[in-house]
């Protein structure tokens, strides 16, 4: 089986894992950016407080 994708918006296509039960999930800046050249009107701020998620071998990343 080869690696799954998702079409994001109708306009790109975004790898992904299937979902494992996780409460939440994040999408790398590198398909944010490819993103917003393909829609305008997709934005980015920054946020007030960091995201702090595990990984699958329990280490946090921010």
């Amino acid at each position: 089986m080869g690696t799954l994708t998702f079409l994001l918006g109708g306009v790109s296509s975004v790898p992904f894992c299937a979902d494992t039960g996780a409460d939440q999930t994040a999408m790398g800046r590198q398909h944010v950016e490819q993103l917003q050249q393909l829609d305008p009107l997709v934005t980015m701020w920054p946020l007030e407080t960091s995201v702090e998620n595990g990984t699958v071998d329990d280490q946090n990343v921010t």
